[in-house]
């Protein structure tokens, strides 16, 4: 199935390699979690992050949807 990922500030080098729009594969039933691996984003680095799913936050064993949006990025962003 399909679903966009967008991962912003210091995650956006995880789905940089996503085509326009961060349209991705992943198995029918996958969860917030395993997209998170699929996308090859160190455990350690994970908890951290803040996770929504069609702007409403996730946590890891959300099961996904087909068109889902799944955005993540780090709880501070300063400048």
């Amino acid at each position: 199935m399909r679903i966009t990922a967008r991962g912003h500030h210091v995650y956006r080098r995880y789905t940089a390699h996503l085509p326009e729009g961060g349209r991705m594969e992943v198995a029918d039933g996958a969860t917030v979690g395993q997209v998170l691996a699929q996308l090859e984003i160190p455990a350690g680095e994970r908890p951290p992050l803040l996770v929504f799913v069609n702007g409403r936050p996730a946590g890891p064993d959300r099961i996904l949807k087909a068109e889902d949006e799944l955005v993540f990025f780090s709880p501070l962003e300063g400048g």
